[in-house]
């Protein structure tokens, strides 16, 4: 332990932390602490400081602490890593948060084992509890971010900048000139990446697809066996997010990609928007290959 990582529920008062269990046993037993004694310390996302041992119980240690120094600004570096076997994702996150990296990505690749998905060290509970460890390696108190990505093609769709396009490659030049404004300037900014945003009179081909389903007899439509899973974003949650990136002093000058919890194919919204007004729809099972090779018989792309 090279830095004592505090929470907020540690402490007592402004200068004043009580800590128990593994901390105050490692203190004790392994850095060998007596009243008087200093170590490093930091407040989760906050600053660093020294911490001083005033008194030492059965199963606690009390210690006045002094956070007057800012955390090292991040590297800007990601991680990106096929979902290993579960006890080496726990040595894994440990180094990686260690060595300054702020973004973890964990993906999907063919040689991946399904079970690996199934672990309770994916619990944010237990991923948490690595990042903290790893932070006390390090002089760093900022956690990074852990990101789970179980499919491989949205992973890079979504995750790594590779606009084609040239709206996609304005925005992605736009959001670089940013970045570099702000490191000459103190302009603040966030970028919020979401996808497809829906609400009360969402227009489009999400409109479309209410007002199909929302008819009283609907006619079949031929994709029962569409899987383009996708991610959306009610405007309720878009609105939230935002209200949060204004508030929340950790947001300034990051990326995030947004959206609900539950990715859903075509073939699945239909069905949930079904549900939602009570009707039943005849999604046909047609090949996606067939309806491809038969819109192009017609002209179409």
């Amino acid at each position: 332990m090279n830095t004592l990582i505090l929470e907020n529920e540690d402490f007592l008062d402004e200068n004043t932390v009580k800590i128990y269990g593994r901390r105050a046993k490692h203190i004790l037993e392994i850095k060998k602490l007596s009243i008087g004694s200093a170590i490093n310390t930091g407040l989760i996302n906050g600053n660093l400081g020294i911490a001083t041992v005033k008194s030492i119980g059965s199963t606690h240690i009390i210690l006045e602490v002094s956070l007057n120094d800012k955390p090292p600004a991040p590297l800007s570096l990601s991680l990106i890593i096929a979902l290993p076997r579960p006890k080496v994702l726990k040595k894994i996150l440990q180094t990686a948060t260690s060595l300054g990296i702020k973004k973890i990505y964990l993906i999907n690749s063919w040689k991946v084992e399904k079970s690996y998905w199934q672990t309770n060290q994916l619990s944010e509970k237990n991923i948490r509890e690595q990042l903290l460890l790893g932070l006390e390696q390090s002089c760093e108190t900022v956690a990074p971010e852990v990101i789970i990505r179980k499919q491989f093609k949205p992973f890079l769709e979504d995750d790594v900048p590779n606009p084609q396009e040239p709206y996609a490659i304005s925005k992605h030049e736009a959001e670089q000139g940013l970045f570099k404004l702000t490191k000459k300037t103190d302009l603040e900014m966030v970028i919020i990446r979401s996808p497809l945003v829906y609400g009360v009179n969402t227009p489009g081909n999400f409109g479309r697809l209410v007002s199909w389903v929302s008819k009283k007899h609907p006619m079949p439509f031929p994709l029962g066996l569409v899987s383009n899973s996708r991610s959306l974003v009610t405007i309720d949650n878009l609105v939230d997010f935002i209200i949060t990136c204004v508030t929340h002093k950790n947001a300034t000058n990051e990326v995030f990609l947004i959206s609900d919890r539950e990715d859903l194919s075509t073939t699945q919204l239909l069905r949930k928007l079904a549900k939602a007004f009570g009707k039943k729809v005849f999604l046909l099972p047609i090949p996606v290959q067939l309806m491809i090779f038969m819109v192009s018989l017609l002209g179409g792309k």
